[in-house]
């Protein structure tokens, strides 16, 4: 992992109808790295993912991008959220949801399919490229999500509770999901989830938000063994000790 900061957020502000959602947010993502945001509802967790895909704008501060500033959705960053199945077109096949994200760039169709079978099969899914998202369970719909995402070939990837919605047993298989395509594509990712055990299980660093207006109170470096199995890390003493830590960050 790069020490180079992707993205770099300085003294971040945003309100909403004169009312703070996050306040003086100071944050630096490397290069590379997997990055995961816990707190409590409400406290601007969201929020700070949208300032971050330059979806919305800060009140106050500046976001960068490699070193720029940005006021916009830049093109090198693709955002995945957690209501995938409103983001998908039913009336579309599998394959072609997939290649509806590359739309707006300059390709042949051929060139934006063969992608969008390529992505499909790095997430398991090309045996489906011809199936509706309603014909797919919902772990498997938010993998064509994921493989949209990938369709973009973006370095820099952020998940706004991208597995809330799915069953116990789908989320742990697309967490370890995420981790292959993080590992694989070389990304930088960003996750947000109320999950502890999720940021821990995924993450290289936790950051941790509270309040209203919400801040950054408290950070936690993972130094769990890669790559992560899901019994066998879990079961680690360190990974006992990291959510004591989290949660009495959370609660305290």
């Amino acid at each position: 992992m790069s020490t180079s900061a992707a993205l770099r957020l300085s003294n971040i502000t945003k309100e909403f109808d004169g009312n703070a959602a996050i306040s003086n947010v100071d944050l630096e993502i490397r290069t590379g790295e997997l990055l995961a945001i816990i707190g409590r509802s409400g406290c601007g967790k969201s929020t700070l993912l949208r300032v971050m895909a330059g979806l919305v704008q800060p009140t106050r501060g500046v976001v960068e991008l490699n070193g720029r500033p940005i006021a916009g959705p830049p093109e090198d960053l693709t955002v995945v959220f957690q209501e995938y199945g409103r983001s998908l077109l039913p009336w579309k096949t599998v394959v072609s949801n997939v290649a509806f994200g590359l739309s707006a760039a300059r390709m042949e169709k051929k060139e934006r399919v063969d992608r969008a079978l390529s992505c499909l099969d790095a997430v398991g899914l090309l045996k489906h490229a011809d199936f509706y998202p309603w014909q797919l369970s919902g772990g498997m719909q938010q993998r064509v999500a994921l493989a949209r995402a990938l369709a973009r070939k973006s370095s820099i990837l952020l998940l706004d509770e991208p597995f809330g919605s799915v069953d116990a047993q789908s989320r742990l298989e697309l967490q370890d999901e995420l981790l292959r395509l993080w590992s694989s594509f070389g990304m930088t990712a960003v996750i947000v989830t109320h999950d502890i055990d999720e940021a821990i299980y995924l993450a290289d660093r936790v950051c941790v938000m509270r309040g209203s207006p919400g801040v950054i109170s408290a950070q936690a470096i993972i130094g769990l063994e890669r790559p992560r199995v899901q019994v066998e890390t879990r079961g680690k003493p360190e990974f006992s000790a990291l959510r004591r830590e989290l949660y009495e960050s959370l609660a305290g």
